[in-house]
């Protein structure tokens, strides 16, 4: 069987990655490595079905205000991929983060959602959209309480939460995945 993976850039910059099976070769992106080796596709936060043929990979930093708007609303491009490849089994939705410079509070956002999707996993698509809709309110000061306050969490995992953001694991798997992502050529989220 092939193994072929194909980048594409779509809508605002996605990532698309597409994996047909039909033999053991793999093809291998611009710099030389192959694309489906690079991208973790576990242990990451999804929609859709894990056997989806299409992967689409979003990179995202959570103090972007394009990322926001490709991801909320009725109308967003986010909604559409969702409803047309999403909903009919076509492709899986997977995150990763992209803090980027100039986003003074974007890569501790990035790990306290990282810390949430470990310590909590079914809340994380909530804890994001609330901080994507709280982004004008948000400072590195009271980003850990506004986005916990507004995450309805079990009991204890807040505190678990709190001690992954404070002793740094998770802030090693972000600047991972967001080095993967300059390693793939992605210039800016949302991609």
């Amino acid at each position: 069987t092939i193994t072929a993976v194909f980048l594409l850039a779509f809508i605002s910059g996605i990532v698309l990655t597409y994996t047909a099976l039909e033999n053991n070769d793999s093809i291998a992106g611009q710099n030389g490595k192959v694309w489906e080796d690079q991208i973790q596709r576990t242990n990451a936060p999804t929609i859709g079905e894990d056997n989806a043929p299409v992967d689409v990979i979003i990179y995202q930093d959570y103090a972007c205000e394009q990322c926001r708007n490709f991801t909320q609303g009725e109308e967003s491009p986010l909604n559409h991929i969702k409803s047309r490849y999403v909903s009919s089994g076509e492709a899986r939705l997977i995150w990763k983060n992209y803090p980027k410079k100039g986003h003074p509070w974007s890569t501790n956002a990035s790990t306290l959602l990282e810390c949430i999707h470990r310590e909590s996993p079914e809340t994380f698509f909530h804890a994001k959209n609330s901080v994507l809709n709280q982004q004008s309110m948000i400072n590195n000061s009271n980003l850990v309480q506004k986005t916990l306050e507004d995450t309805e969490l079990e009991g204890g995992k807040e505190g678990q939460i709190r001690e992954c953001y404070r002793n740094g694991e998770a802030l090693s798997e972000v600047l991972s995945q967001k080095r993967v992502a300059e390693e793939l050529g992605v210039l800016r989220p949302p991609a």
